[in-house]
């Protein structure tokens, strides 16, 4: 049984529609030379909706194209802009078996205002979750999802103004039960959540609502190779780089950012350890290492600038907090009770 349902106005608009078993297809195109492919294979689901909402003449040269192998896989691709290119893939990538009950949603532009976004989900597991939204121009977003049951979620918001240089997101998930969530306001920021471990979330704001939130050149990182990690990267200033690394179990990280050109480091390969880490003034570093178990650290930067701290934690049980308001002071704390 084949279910193909296509709707298109204005001319030069293009869609390829290949359906296989009970696969449903729907395709709208409202505008100029868009292009639509969807290839299905299995028992699929997809919709894709390319408009031009913002005058007579956008809904130009908009790109979707859709690849379902496997069964319960759901798809919606929503374009409104133009020159926008969508890519949805959910199949293995090694090309052996099907894929199950994956879901991915990409949506770029809201009443337009919308061009040169690029958008790609891979769901080559099972049970995946996938949303992305690219609002304003020149956003590129990435979603990789190898493993099963996994959550990712990206917000990538440009401008105004019109023609604004985009933001960067890439997460990939190849354990299981991850979440990935990501926020972009502002322009050329940098967002990358890896996730090989099972059972954590990363969390990546960079900006937020609101006037005077737009933030610009931000590197947000964080790695998870442990399980049930947690990392919260929160960056309202400019030109601010965020690393955190997690390797062991059961850690938690968050770190603020809310002045400029400040870094910070975060690396927790025991288990158990909280790390708090606040720059709130501009040029300063801050290093976490908490490589024992139980660890608590809090470093606090505000009110003054190039300074430094790190703070190492060997062992278990330790306890460190480090404020800074000064200038130009250094601060070095090692804790080992083996």
């Amino acid at each position: 049984m084949k279910k193909v349902i296509l709707s298109a106005t204005f001319l030069l608009a293009g869609a390829v529609v290949f359906a296989q078993t009970d696969n449903t297809s729907s395709v709208d195109q409202n505008g100029t030379q868009n292009n639509a492919v969807v290839n299905q294979e299995g028992d699929n689901a997809s919709t894709i909706v390319q408009m031009g909402s913002v005058n007579a003449n956008s809904g130009l040269l908009n790109d979707a194209r859709v690849t379902q192998e496997g069964d319960d896989n759901t798809s919606n691709v929503a374009q409104d802009g133009d020159r926008n290119e969508a890519i949805v893939r959910q199949n293995r990538a090694t090309g052996n078996g099907d894929v199950e009950d994956n879901t991915a949603r990409i949506i770029q532009g809201n009443n337009g205002n919308a061009e040169r976004n690029y958008a790609r989900t891979l769901q080559s597991g099972d049970n995946n979750d996938s949303r992305q939204e690219q609002l304003w121009d020149n956003n590129d977003a990435w979603v990789d999802q190898s493993g099963d049951d996994n959550v990712a979620r990206q917000l990538q918001v440009a401008g105004p103004p019109n023609n604004s240089p985009g933001n960067d997101a890439r997460i990939t998930q190849s354990g299981d039960d991850n979440r990935g969530d990501q926020k972009q306001y502002g322009t050329r920021n940098d967002a990358r959540i890896t996730q090989s471990g099972e059972g954590n979330d990363a969390f990546q704001i960079q900006g937020g609502l609101g006037a005077g939130s737009i933030v610009d050149r931000n590197m947000a990182v964080a790695v998870q190779s442990g399980d049930d990690n947690y990392s919260l990267e929160d960056q309202s200033g400019d030109r601010n780089d965020s690393r955190v690394d997690q390797s062991g179990d059961d850690n938690q990280s968050r770190t603020y950012q809310m002045g400029d050109l400040n870094t910070s480091r975060v690396d927790q390969s025991g288990n158990d350890n909280r790390s708090r880490v606040t720059q709130t003034s501009d040029r300063n570093t801050s290093r976490v290492t908490q490589s024992g178990d139980d660890n608590r650290s809090t470093v606090l930067q505000q009110g003054g600038i190039l300074n430094d701290s790190r703070v190492t934690q060997l062992g278990g049980d330790d306890v460190s907090t480090v404020t800074q308001t000064g200038m130009g002071n250094t601060s070095r704390v090692t804790q080992d009770n083996l």
